[in-house]
């Protein structure tokens, strides 16, 4: 049960870690963001570099 910000970057197409368990985790925090990148696997960073970095800035600015 954290109670701090938490981002959770989640590819939908991800093959090593099933979408539906990537919800179920991301919802265990009690001040959750979530990130789902329909068109991407479990390389965010590396398969939407521009959007990762986007969103990633925009969450630490405002935490």
């Amino acid at each position: 049960n954290l109670n701090i910000p938490t981002l959770n970057i989640i590819g939908a197409q991800d093959r090593m870690v099933p979408l539906n368990y990537s919800l179920y985790y991301a919802g265990l925090a009690k001040r959750e963001n979530k990130i789902i990148y329909e068109e991407c696997g479990h390389l965010p960073q590396w398969e939407v570099t521009k959007e990762f970095n986007y969103d990633i800035s925009k969450f630490v600015s405002n935490v």
